[in-house]
């Protein structure tokens, strides 16, 4: 008996590729569009004929199709956006990432990854403040005081997955992604500065740590959350008096955040006046700073990706052809997403 065709892994594939129904159908050149709708709402199953010209026009094998589980536009899904994004492109992107956590997913099979911490849920309705569950998330992780080395490897410390995700636009910054019975992803577009990078994942961990549920803050509270968790309150407080351009610059290189975001807590911590925060932000549009800001910060590099691959290659023996089947995925399109230079592991992979 041929394995049953998941109509919602269809509409995905479909969506992940920009295509509407009547593009899909046009392109199999042997199905009809309405049949197309039939087939994606699950009252068509389509022949094995069929499959193939459906998988041929959106470019992944007829394996894809056969997979079952949760996809994650049910659950908890989160965007960093900057500015408003058209539906049709913003479906197209979730669609991609849910795609590429479900090819991680398979890659990750058949390795123990040993992970020294946890991810925890810490819902924002059990809670204080945004603020608390910072404090709380840095103790779980046995950070340092002081400035947060590495926020990616934080997360990958604690078996969270953090991918570098070509969204192809400036206004998506990042997206994150936790799907029950997996870990959480966090999908980062490479076309930001160093700072605005980890503040955009430290903002994403935060819907990941307290957003089981939507609220009606969320945006807010995650940056509440990303503001404390990057620099706490009783840290970083007396270092933010006397506030000067050059001092400015000397705590972006110590803490790896903007100086825009170093003035907005010296406001919040009313170390400052509205006036001074005024002040300040008025010579930075002069200067030309509020668009891009000197001394830039490196942006992180995730590795545990790389290493699980590596494992693979020098453990396991696989080729990238052999991987990009056990991902669903075509070689050429397996070598541009998940090919780069091999980086070191963080965490202990178990082959």
């Amino acid at each position: 008996m041929s394995p049953e065709v998941n109509p919602d892994l269809i509409e995905l594939a479909r969506e992940s590729r920009g295509m509407t129904q009547s593009a899909l159908a046009e392109a199999t050149g042997s199905i009809s569009q309405p049949l197309i709708s039939k087939i994606e709402h699950g009252t068509h199953t389509p022949s094995p004929e069929r499959l193939e010209a459906i998988a041929a026009a959106l470019k992944y094998p007829p394996e894809f199709f056969h997979q079952s589980g949760r996809i994650g536009w049910t659950v908890c899904l989160h965007h960093r956006k900057r500015q408003s994004m058209p539906v049709t492109r913003l479906k197209m992107i979730h669609a991609q990432v849910n795609i590429a956590r479900m090819q991680v997913m398979r890659l990750m099979r058949g390795i123990e990854i040993d992970s020294p911490l946890t991810f925890p849920r810490m819902d924002i309705a059990e809670y204080e403040s945004p603020e608390q569950i910072a404090r709380l998330a840095r103790g779980h992780w046995r950070l340092p005081i002081g400035p947060v080395r590495s926020v990616i490897a934080a997360i990958e410390d604690a078996g969270g997955v953090v991918l570098r995700g070509d969204f192809d636009t400036t206004r998506l910054d990042a997206i994150s992604i936790w799907v029950p019975g997996g870990p959480p992803f966090f999908f980062m577009n490479p076309g930001m500065p160093g700072d605005r990078w980890r503040w955009s994942l430290a903002h994403e961990m935060g819907h990941a740590l307290m957003h089981t549920q939507p609220t009606a803050d969320q945006e807010a509270e995650a940056d509440r959350f990303a503001s404390e968790f990057l620099m706490p309150a009783d840290e970083i407080h007396s270092e933010l008096v006397r506030l000067t351009m050059p001092r400015l610059a000397e705590l972006k290189e110590r803490w790896k955040v903007s100086m825009q975001a170093l003035i907005r807590r010296a406001y919040q911590l009313e170390v400052i006046t509205q006036r001074q925060q005024r002040s300040f932000f008025m010579r930075f549009s002069q200067m030309g700073y509020r668009k891009q800001e000197p001394f830039p910060i490196p942006q992180e590099e995730p590795q545990l990706l790389q290493s699980i691959l590596e494992v693979h290659q020098t453990k396991h023996g696989y080729d990238a052809a052999e991987l990009a089947r056990s991902a669903f995925m075509s070689e050429e399109e397996f070598r541009t997403a998940y090919m780069p230079a091999a980086g070191k592991s963080r965490l202990r992979l178990v082959s």
